[in-house]
């Protein structure tokens, strides 16, 4: 059975912080339903779809990623 969750991200300014997200996203299996970006402040809100198990562990795959402040 497949949910949706939504998170804010917070992002530092490396390069390549973005890309890094949506790729953690597709490696575990994590379908990006919509992603919104806002360039002032790198803040990423995502809204993901997965099983419950994929979806619990989002936020700590994403918070381990480097340039990534707070999720």
């Amino acid at each position: 059975m497949s949910q949706v969750k939504t998170l804010s991200i917070t992002l530092g300014d490396g390069p390549g912080a973005l890309q890094r997200v949506v790729t953690v996203c597709a490696r575990r299996r994590l379908e990006v339903v919509s992603l919104s970006f806002q360039r002032a402040g790198a803040r990423v809100d995502l809204c993901v779809e997965g099983n419950p198990r994929q979806l619990a562990g989002a936020r700590a795959w994403l918070s381990a990623l480097v340039d990534v402040l707070a999720v």
